[in-house]
């Protein structure tokens, strides 16, 4: 049986992008860029489509709840989804978690 994953954020984590990271939007996809470490990151679509959301909101919540409107997806991989990349931009200092 595969192991299931449930979101690590909740609806009390809020979070933003820091000012060392610069963003541009290239065809359909995005590119983050860490003035600290130098380094660059191209997000697909999916993924743009959750930081543009949660660089309005700060909040996965409000985020899968205005992505679920948007796209046709079911909750649970969405929410998924959101963890995955909350978890990878963290991990990389492209996102930081805030005081709500």
């Amino acid at each position: 049986m595969p192991e299931i994953h449930l979101p690590t954020y909740s609806c009390w984590m809020i979070y933003e992008f820091p000012e060392h990271v610069l963003t541009r939007e290239v065809n359909s996809e995005l590119v983050m860029l860490d003035m600290e470490s130098e380094q660059y990151f191209t997000l697909d679509e999916v993924a743009f489509a959750i930081v543009r959301s949660l660089r309005v909101t700060g909040d996965p919540q409000a985020t899968a709840d205005q992505l679920l409107a948007e796209y046709d997806i079911d909750r649970s991989t969405l929410d998924r989804d959101i963890s995955a990349l909350i978890e990878n931009l963290e991990a990389r200092g492209l996102l930081l978690r805030s005081k709500p």
